[in-house]
């Protein structure tokens, strides 16, 4: 399983160019956003964006219109029992996500809570099957959008205890 994330880490990192095209501007539209007015606030919410631009790429924008047909699964852990390489599609939903989560908590919160890393991470992913299954560029499935959820909640979950370890030392 190893071997296929590392592939596919490798061929996702082409479309990185075209994820800062659209994470840029969108990190320059979550900067307006509210929110502190800390420095780290202010990088956080340009980093959001950032995450945000590079998942949509990814996940959406990398695929033809058409490519997937009609597909909805809603089956819960359907795609783990598939076989290696679509378990291995699992774990790079989780890592994909793990960004995403920990920059919010940047971003957002002297206390982000992670329900509402959650609330952000399942809106985020409903919103993107979604418009996989309208336009048909992916699969509506929902393991995926249990496990990029959890990516989020995880990397909002390493951000709260790298900033408790942070606020320790400064004690």
């Amino acid at each position: 399983m190893l071997d296929y994330i590392v592939r596919d880490i490798i061929a996702i990192s082409r479309y990185l160019p075209a994820g800062l095209l659209l994470g840029i501007p969108l990190g320059l539209v979550f900067l307006s956003f509210g929110g502190q007015k800390k420095h780290h606030g202010r990088t956080g919410r340009f980093l959001f964006g950032l995450c945000l631009g590079f998942i949509l790429t990814v996940t959406y924008f990398s695929r033809e219109i058409g490519s997937a047909g009609e597909i909805v699964d809603l089956r819960l852990f359907s795609t783990w029992e598939i076989n290696v390489r679509n378990r291995a599609y699992l774990v790079e939903n989780l890592l994909l996500f793990m960004p995403f989560g920990a920059c919010f908590g940047i971003a957002y919160g002297k206390k982000p809570i992670l329900w509402h890393v959650f609330l952000v991470g399942f809106v985020t992913s409903l919103g993107i099957e979604t418009m996989q299954l309208i336009t048909k560029r992916g699969v509506f499935q929902l393991d995926d959008i249990l496990t990029n959820v959890l990516g989020a909640v995880a990397g909002g979950l390493i951000y709260l205890i790298l900033r408790s370890g942070e606020r320790g030392r400064q004690s």
